[in-house]
């Protein structure tokens, strides 16, 4: 049975098998692959006549076959391929479907069409990656999303997305990443008293070039567990990911972590919306308020008219307790939902943690903010 290996250190191991691609085309190609959290360096792209010989000293966890033209020879090399146990993933031009169907019953776990400009590719291979595993009983999976929005500003988007994300940690350490994506002004690295060498704005200029190791390269690694994607200390605007920026981070994100919190403040900008539409779970932060429960409902059907699965949004209700403000069992009829949980208003804790730049949890372990935190934390870990 093949096992795919792909882990928070080991990613899958790819060999590129080729008709005669230029040195442009498996470079671009080569991108796209380590964009969709596999690795396959330059030694691994190679003639399809030379496969034999690769395999002989190296066994990788698939071989994309990269074909201009599907001919006879496809089948030929399937053969092998499936001698040797090891799946075979065709990466060629728009053909006719019979013919696509012929090279998947000789063997091929999957074919995907492929032009020079498609900017689709990476979500695909990983989408394919992760179906060759389901398909084998592998050891290959990827993590799991969260993002973590609100639909007014002012409601602690950023405290509950670095409390969770630090109350993750201590259920699975070093597994854990927070990113902030959102288009209000960056906090996060004067929140937790970061200055980061690499920032999300280095990545967005270089977003070609995004693997696994440039992302590693750009992530701060916290004492408490926890790897930081950071926006530039001091700026007032943050840096805003397009679709493909967005798709081609996250893709790499579900294959280096366990669990990833995506902070995405209020607005839904065009990446922000591929974030949710990749994302395990949406989570909703709401202010326990009548406006604050108008715009949640708001924010909620447009996430359905996006198409979003209601199993797939939580709602958390935020500072509750402050005098004035609805109660959570009221708030959530209003919506007409069972929130995950609330957390309760805390000024003190909040406001000495970000005065010192420390996470919550660190600075009042067995408060009630610290607890309730851990536990929606460990809801989003463990689903309903």
């Amino acid at each position: 049975m093949t096992t795919l290996t792909a882990t928070q250190n080991n990613l899958l191991q790819v060999i590129i098998a080729h008709d005669g691609a230029s040195v442009h085309q498996l470079s671009t190609l080569r991108g796209k692959i380590h964009g969709a959290g596999a690795q396959c360096d330059g030694e691994n792209c190679i003639p399809v006549g030379s496969v034999d010989q690769r395999l002989a000293v190296w066994r990788p966890d698939i071989i994309i076959y990269f074909c201009r033209d599907c001919s006879q020879k496809v089948t030929e090399f399937f053969q092998e391929a499936i001698r040797l146990n090891i799946p075979v993933l065709v990466l060629g031009p728009h053909i006719d479907t019979s013919i696509i169907v012929d090279v998947l019953r000789h063997g091929a776990h999957d074919y995907i069409e492929y032009e020079d400009t498609d900017d689709r590719l990476i979500y695909r291979l990983n989408e394919s990656f992760q179906r060759l595993a389901k398909r084998g009983g592998a050891s290959y999976s990827a993590g799991r999303l969260v993002s973590v929005l609100s639909a007014t500003a002012g409601t602690g988007v950023t405290t509950i997305a670095s409390g969770l994300s630090f109350a993750m940690a201590a259920h699975a350490p070093s597994r854990i990443s927070l990113s902030e994506l959102g288009v209000s002004t960056p906090q996060l690295a004067a929140i937790l008293d970061q200055k980061p060498a690499t920032t999300l704005n280095d990545l967005a200029g270089r977003s070609h070039l995004i693997d696994s190791a440039l992302v590693r390269q750009a992530m701060v690694t916290h004492p408490a567990g926890v790897d930081l994607l950071l926006q530039p200390l001091g700026e007032l605007e943050a840096t805003q990911l397009d679709e493909e920026q967005t798709r081609r981070l996250l893709t790499l994100l579900k294959v280096m972590y366990e669990h990833s919190v995506l902070d995405l403040a209020q607005r839904l900008t065009p990446g922000n919306i591929e974030a949710i539409r990749l994302s395990d779970t949406i989570l909703l932060v709401c202010r326990l308020d009548v406006p604050g429960i108008r715009l949640t409902k708001r924010l909620l059907r447009e996430l359905h008219e996006m198409g979003v699965p209601p199993s797939r949004i939580e709602v958390v209700f935020n500072r509750r307790g402050e005098r004035g403000l609805l109660t959570p069992h009221a708030a959530g009829e209003a919506l007409g939902l069972t929130a995950l949980g609330s957390v309760a208003n805390a000024p003190a804790i909040i406001n000495t943690a970000r005065n010192r730049g420390i996470p919550v949890n660190r600075v009042a372990r067995y408060s009630t903010v610290t607890r309730e935190l851990a536990g929606i934390a460990s809801r989003l870990i463990q689903p309903r």
